[in-house]
C-alpha cells in the first residue's frame, strides 16, 4: 500500500487513537465512507484467509516492550542507573497492537483476539508490577490503555463467539490481574460480575461464591467472600442457606452485623438481643465494633419500646461513646427532670472527659447553665483555654473573665520569645485577635502585649510587620 504522508503528518500532531475513534464511528453513519476507508487500509484488515497468525500477534506484543531489541534482563533493576521502560513509547505500540485486535474482534476472529488481549494483559501487569516493585512510581496509568483493552473483552464476549467456559475462566484470570498494582483502577470487576450472573445458575453462582471463601487466605478477603455470599443468598431468597452459613461461620464479625441487621429487619428482637450479647463478649480485643453492637442493641430495645433497657442503654453509650452529647441529649428528654441533675452528675464522674476547656464536659455544663463547675473546669483546663474563652467568656462575670484571661498571658510570652519565623508570628497575632474579641480583659490583655512586643522585639522585622496587621 502507498504511503500517505498526508495522513503520516496528521497523525505527528493529532492523537492517533481519536482519529481512529473518529473514522470508526463516522464510517457506521457514511457508507459511502465506509467503503473508501475499507479499499485504502483493505491490506490492514484481516480476512478468514489473511487473519493475522497468533505467533505473529505475540511476536508484534513482544515488539510493545523492546524484547526484539535485546532489551536488558531484570538485571538492569538492580544496576545504579536502571533502564526503565519508556512507557509512552509502549503506550503508543500497544495502541496499534489494540487496535489490530479490535479489527480481530470485530471481524469473526474473537478467540485470536482474545488470546492477544489476555496476553497484552499479563505482559502489561507483569513489567508494570517488576517496575513498580523496583521502587518506580512515576508510570502514567493513561498509557497502559486498560480500559480500551477491557473495551476488547467486552466486544469478544457479545460477539456469541466465546465458550460459557471459556468465560468464566477469563473472569478467573481477570479476577487474579486485578490484584496488580496495574490494574488498580481497572473495570474488570464489572466484567467479572456481569459475565458470571449472565452464565451462571443461581445453583451454581452459590458454588462459586462458596469456593471464593473457602480459597480465600487473608482475614480480609475471607471476610468479603462471607458477605458476597450473604448478601447473593439474602438476595435470592435462599434465607435457611444463608443462616446455616452464618451458624458455621459466626466467629466473622461483618457477617454477624449482618446477621443481626437482618434479624432486626425481620422483627425477631429476641434473637438479635441474644446475638449481639454474644458477639459483644466475643469482640472484647474490638472495642469499636462492640460500640457499634452496643448502639444496636438500642435500636433493638427502642423497636421493643422496652423505656428501662432504652435508659440504661443510653446511660452505657453516655460513658463509652464519643458521641457523648447525643447521648446526653437523650437522657436529658428520657429521665424525669426532678431526677435528672442528680442522675446526671453520678454520670458525669464516671467518664474521663479530658483536660480540654471545650469538652463535652464543659459542653455539658453550659447547657445545664452550671456556670460555676465551668468556671472552675476552665481555670484547670491545660488545653484550648483560649477556644474555650471564645465560647464560654459570656457566661462568667468581670472577675472572672480577668481571672481566665490571666491564665494566658505567660503562654502568650513564651510563644512570643521562642518561636520565631513568620508563620510563627502569624499564628501569635491570630491568637492575640481572638482574644481581643473574647471580653473586655481579653482586649486589654491582647492590646498590653502588643505594645511589649513591638518594643521588646524590635530587632525581629518580620514581627513587627505582622504586629503591624492587629487592629
Amino acid at each position: 500500500m502507498k504511503k500517505d504522508k498526508t495522513l503520516d503528518s496528521l497523525f505527528e500532531i493529532v492523537d492517533e487513537h481519536k482519529i481512529y475513534e473518529f473514522a470508526k464511528s463516522y464510517a457506521y453513519k457514511d457508507e459511502k465512507f465506509a467503503e473508501q476507508l475499507k479499499k485504502k487500509f483493505q491490506k490492514q484488515l484481516p480476512s478468514a484467509k489473511s487473519a493475522p497468525t497468533k505467533a505473529e500477534m505475540l511476536k508484534a506484543i513482544d515488539r510493545c516492550f523492546g524484547h526484539e531489541m535485546s532489551r536488558p534482563s531484570f538485571d538492569r533493576y538492580h544496576s545504579w542507573e536502571p533502564e526503565w521502560l519508556d512507557w509512552e513509547s509502549v503506550g503508543k505500540d500497544l495502541m496499534r497492537v489494540i487496535r489490530q485486535t479490535q479489527i480481530l474482534a470485530e471481524t469473526g476472529h474473537a478467540e485470536l483476539a482474545l488470546d492477544v488481549v489476555l496476553s497484552l494483559l499479563d505482559r502489561v501487569g507483569n513489567e508494570y508490577q517488576e517496575e513498580w516493585d523496583c521502587g518506580r512510581d512515576d508510570m502514567d496509568w493513561e498509557d497502559l490503555h486498560i480500559d480500551e483493552m477491557t473495551d476488547v473483552i467486552r466486544t469478544v464476549f457479545d460477539s456469541g463467539e466465546i465458550s460459557k467456559e471459556r468465560q468464566l475462566k477469563v473472569c478467573d484470570k481477570l479476577e487474579q490481574m486485578d490484584r496488580l498494582d496495574a490494574f488498580e483502577d481497572s473495570d474488570f470487576y464489572t466484567i467479572i460480575e456481569e459475565t458470571r450472573e449472565a452464565l451462571l445458575t443461581v445453583d451454581e453462582r452459590i458454588v462459586s461464591f462458596k469456593c471464593h471463601f473457602e480459597e480465600a487466605v487473608s482475614d480480609y478477603a475471607k471476610e468479603s467472600a462471607a458477605v458476597e455470599l450473604w448478601d447473593y443468598l439474602i438476595d435470592h431468597n435462599r434465607n435457611a442457606e444463608a443462616v446455616a452459613f452464618y451458624t458455621k461461620n459466626k466467629n466473622i464479625h461483618r457477617l454477624r452485623t449482618k446477621y443481626i441487621d437482618w434479624l432486626i429487619e425481620h422483627n425477631k428482637l429476641s434473637d438479635a438481643l441474644f446475638v449481639l450479647e454474644e458477639g459483644i463478649q466475643q469482640a472484647r480485643e474490638w472495642p469499636g465494633l462492640q460500640l457499634n453492637w452496643e448502639e444496636c442493641k438500642l435500636e433493638v430495645y427502642e423497636k421493643m419500646s422496652d423505656k428501662d433497657k432504652i435508659v440504661n442503654q443510653n446511660k452505657k453509650l453516655f460513658l463509652k461513646s464519643r458521641d457523648t452529647m447525643k447521648y446526653y441529649k437523650n437522657l436529658r428528654q428520657l429521665i424525669d427532670s426532678k431526677e435528672w441533675p442528680d442522675e446526671l452528675r453520678t454520670l458525669l464522674g464516671k467518664k474521663d472527659f479530658g483536660r480540654s476547656a471545650i469538652s463535652h464536659l464543659a459542653e455539658i455544663y453550659a447547657s445545664e447553665k452550671w456556670y460555676d463547675e465551668l468556671f472552675n473546669l476552665m481555670k484547670k483546663a491545660e488545653y484550648d483555654l483560649l477556644s474555650g474563652l471564645e465560647r464560654y467568656a459570656k457566661h462568667f462575670d468581670a472577675d472572672q473573665q480577668q481571672t481566665l484571661v490571666a491564665r494566658l498571658e505567660p503562654e502568650l510570652r513564651r510563644v512570643a520569645e521562642h518561636q520565631m519565623g513568620r508563620e510563627n508570628y502569624k499564628e501569635l497575632v491570630a491568637r492575640l485577635k481572638r482574644l481581643q474579641k473574647c471580653c473586655p480583659a481579653g482586649k486589654q490583655l491582647s492590646n498590653q502585649l502588643v505594645s511589649d512586643f513591638r518594643v521588646k522585639y524590635r530587632n525581629r522585622p518580620a514581627m513587627i510587620d505582622e504586629l503591624s496587621k492587629y487592629k
